[in-house]
């Protein structure tokens, strides 16, 4: 939730408001959301993927709540069958 709450509520908005353009506002988000998954390529690959379909929803529906939801079930599911990790192994 805090990570779609920083990326679309606030840098993807402002951008937004900045540029006026939706696909040039896609830009500094997606690869900024990919690279704060940096350790592994794919992470940061599938987020930035993530990231894009969550600023394109977001731009039509700015709602983070819904966003944050998805990005958990997502985080839930892509650990164990993508990543073959448990994000809370080291908690």
């Amino acid at each position: 939730m805090v990570q779609q709450l920083i990326f679309q509520g606030l840098l993807h908005r402002r951008w937004l408001a900045l540029v006026r353009d939706p696909s040039a506002a896609l830009f500094p988000t997606v690869p900024f959301f990919g690279l704060v998954h940096w350790g592994d390529w794919r992470l940061v690959a599938l987020a930035a993927a993530a990231g894009a379909v969550w600023a394109w929803l977001f731009q039509r529906w700015p709602n983070v709540w819904a966003l944050g939801a998805s990005h958990g079930i997502l985080a839930a599911l892509t650990y164990p069958l993508l990543l073959a990790q448990n994000p809370l192994e080291h908690l």
